[in-house]
């Protein structure tokens, strides 16, 4: 205990525990090591506050995230020297802990057989490609589709998926919330003229605020001379009518997302939307799709998505 007085007496604010074993055992990390005349004995270690709680099965989770915790637990119960009798005993547990969260019986035996496996052949596998992973955000039943194709098209490349609604996003923030319009994406601006429905879609790689300032700064600039012809198609229609615009009510902002081929390739879905709408009057410049490779390559796979949703609906 001494060692331990000393570490102690380095600063106030830090404080050092021994453990100390009982009856030749030692709890460390998650396992217990007991002493056995001149050999140690593993078992598996859980405290007592343990809830043996995870992803119930009828969760709106990827499978890969739901069965992450069996694959965690099989890995660990095969890869732990256990005497036969600990293991057992961990192999009763991760059944009962599967059993109280709604997982089917036969799902977890398979999870097991492929570890027990996995273990046998280890040896076999050495020197194999390793593989791949891409991660995909989780729609349903539909990413899982998706998943399927890349599998049958490529070898050693293995698809995972990511979900929306993390922890992350429910827990207390204490940063103050940039504004909307100080970030960078997809912008939508309003004539404020009543009964004047004009429309313009645009996006900014810097803020979006700083974007509609430069549509302000080409009306204002050119509002006394005779020849309207800015580089900004909403300024001139503003010009030419004799409109006004509003930045405080005439600006949505409708994606935000830092400047990549995704906020090209959304900039490009909001303008055909807004040309084909039949409530405003867009003045940007007409996109000709067909001829965009891009996008035609965007649309086929949305197009394969559909398809295999309704096959799955089917």
């Amino acid at each position: 205990m001494s060692f331990l007085d000393l570490l102690n007496s380095l600063h106030p604010s830090i404080k050092f525990t021994c453990e100390l074993e009982v009856n030749d055992r030692l709890p460390f990390l998650d396992l217990i090591i007991e002493r056995d005349n001149c050999s140690l004995n593993f078992d598996i270690f859980r405290k007592p506050t343990t809830t043996d709680s995870v992803i119930p099965f009828t969760s709106n989770h990827p499978y890969s995230q739901k069965f992450s915790s069996f694959h965690s637990m099989f890995h660990r119960l095969f890869n732990i020297p256990l005497s036969p009798s600990n293991f057992q005993k961990e192999l009763s547990i991760i059944r009962q802990i599967a059993e109280g969260n709604g997982y089917p019986e036969r799902a977890i035996e398979r999870i097991y057989r492929r570890h027990m496996n996995r273990q046998l052949n280890k040896s076999l596998t050495d020197g194999i490609q390793q593989k791949t992973y891409r991660s995909l955000r989780f729609f349903g039943q539909i990413s899982v589709s998706i998943a399927k194709l890349f599998s049958a098209h490529t070898e050693n490349t293995l698809i995972t998926f990511k979900t929306v609604n993390t922890l992350a996003k429910h827990l207390i923030n204490t940063k103050d919330k940039i504004p909307i319009t100080q970030r960078s994406g997809v912008y939508q601006l309003f004539c404020s003229q009543p009964q004047c429905n004009v429309t313009y879609v645009g996006q900014s790689g810097r803020r979006i605020e700083t974007r509609v300032g430069e549509h302000l700064k080409h009306i204002e600039k050119n509002r006394d001379k005779d020849i309207v012809n800015t580089p900004s198609q909403f300024a001139n229609h503003i010009l030419e009518s004799g409109h006004t615009f509003d930045p405080r009510t005439g600006v949505k902002v409708l994606h935000v997302c830092e400047k990549s081929l995704q906020l090209d390739l959304l900039e490009i879905l909001e303008i055909n939307r807004a040309l084909r709408s039949q409530e405003y009057n867009c003045v940007n410049e007409q996109i000709n799709f067909d001829c965009s490779t891009f996008f035609n390559s965007i649309r086929e796979h949305l197009m394969m998505a559909s398809y295999l949703a309704e096959m799955h609906s089917a």
